[in-house]
């Protein structure tokens, strides 16, 4: 183990407890256990680099090293506000304040899409050519000025929908994964060449890897592509390869003895928000059309993969839906055999305050001690919530997270704090109302059709 693993978590939860944290949840020096480490969590950053017409056409002549330069420059000097994605200046504040917050974290989690939406299209607007490379450049600049604030720290990260040249369509060995494979491996993962071969190995052929985190005695992270489970990607064959390469993974990581965390982008279950616009059809965010020999899902394979290595899994981490909420998946006799935390979107584009999250965890088990998200406000960064406080749960553990779903049906109180933490406590938009909150609540773990027939409405 890392003898600084304490003393460094320490230093963050100090941070914590200064004068912008907020008392209802400032943990003790007490609390802190050995080996307890930290780490920053975001996902959804869509960054827009043509958020300033005016300056888009200096970004497309200019090497990356020089737009730090130019984007200073432009007049527009706001902060991203509600359905807008992120600009340059949401972006360099949220890193300054992911530094003040937690320095020197273990890594950082990227749980995918670092594009804006419709991308290629808006770089059409301004130049017929070049488009690939304009791409290159703003995924190289958004690991540059991370690295501003953490010049050393991993960032273990998953593909989103996004993360492609064309949204949900990246193919197995395609050109995007060819062309970004150094920027991931090198501005991002911060990996040397030692291992470059072995990243490439499985990169290039859907966007999967694995990688255990630089310092030792930290966690193993398996990165698996599920923008191929999704009904918008035309490989689904590519799909359940990720799924067969993932059952290996596990597999080794049972034999090594080691748990491991997952990492992907589109979480598993029914878009509850989709569905309840639609009633008449179940949205899912996982495709259900095609199946393998034996008439499994994608989500049916991945729920049976979770029941025969859940000792081997200890978390799974996503993103995509820019929400702040959970799932869990269950076997047939309703026992959790994982948990699927959501980190919230920084793009504040669908109704959600930019977010981003402190983890603790105990590195011998690899269990998650506790989550805190931070939300810009409008005006400034506050922490918002600690789960195990507003909860009252003691970990972010399984059971605690099963525990904490039944809470939310039983006690209103409860169930209004997951209603103002699921938009990052947006006051002007209110997803979750006396009308429709069963559904949010059977989305947590009826994550098939059946599931949520039978649970919404009327509840189990």
């Amino acid at each position: 183990m890392n003898r600084w693993k304490t003393p460094l978590l320490s230093l963050c939860f100090l941070l914590l407890s200064g004068a912008h944290a907020s008392a209802r949840f400032e943990p003790s020096a007490g609390q802190l256990r050995p080996y307890q480490g930290a780490i920053l969590s975001l996902s959804d950053i869509h960054f827009n680099p043509f958020a300033d017409p005016a300056i888009v056409p200096q970004l497309i002549q200019a090497g990356v090293e020089n737009w730090a330069g130019v984007l200073d420059q432009s007049a527009d000097t706001h902060i991203s506000g509600y359905r807008e994605e992120t600009n340059y200046r949401l972006l360099v504040s949220t890193f300054e304040r992911m530094y003040y917050t937690c320095p020197f974290p273990d890594f950082i989690l990227f749980s995918g899409d670092l594009l804006a939406h419709n991308f290629r299209s808006t770089f059409a607007q301004f130049a017929s050519t070049g488009f690939e490379e304009f791409v290159g450049k703003t995924l190289s600049f958004i690991s540059w000025q991370l690295g501003q604030f953490f010049p050393s720290t991993q960032v273990l990260f998953t593909l989103g929908n996004n993360d492609a040249y064309d949204v949900y369509l990246i193919a197995p060995d395609d050109s995007f994964l060819h062309n970004t494979a150094a920027i991931y491996y090198h501005g991002y993962l911060r990996e040397s060449r030692r291992y470059e071969a072995a990243f490439k190995a499985t990169f290039l052929q859907g966007g999967q890897y694995t990688i255990r985190a630089r310092a030792a005695g930290l966690p193993r992270v398996v990165a698996i592509n599920s923008v191929f489970f999704s009904a918008s990607n035309p490989w689904p064959a590519a799909g359940w390869r990720q799924l067969e390469w993932l059952r290996v993974q596990l597999e080794k990581a049972r034999r090594n003895r080691e748990r491991v965390w997952l990492i992907t982008h589109i979480p598993p279950g029914v878009d509850v928000r989709s569905t309840l616009q639609n009633p008449d059809t179940i949205s899912r965010y996982w495709d259900v059309q095609h199946r393998n020999r034996r008439s499994q899902t994608f989500l049916d394979r991945f729920m049976e993969l979770s029941e025969d290595f859940s000792g081997e899994i200890a978390g799974v981490f996503s993103g995509h839906t820019h929400m702040d909420h959970f799932r869990l998946v269950l076997n047939e006799k309703d026992r959790a055999t994982a948990f699927v935390h959501i980190t919230p979107a920084l793009s504040p584009q669908y109704g959600n305050n930019p977010a981003f999250q402190l983890m603790s965890y105990d590195a011998a088990t690899l269990d998650l001690l506790d989550v805190i998200t931070y939300y810009f406000n409008g005006a400034t960064w506050e922490p918002e919530y600690s789960f195990a406080k507003a909860y009252e749960q003691s970990s972010y553990r399984l059971h605690n997270l099963h525990s904490a779903l039944y809470d939310i049906y039983r006690d209103e109180a409860v169930r209004q704090k997951f209603s103002d933490y699921y938009d990052v406590s947006n006051p002007t938009r209110i997803p979750i109302t006396d009308d429709n909150w069963q559904a949010y609540w059977c989305g947590i773990a009826a994550l098939t059709d059946v599931a949520f027939e039978g649970c919404y409405p009327g509840g189990w």
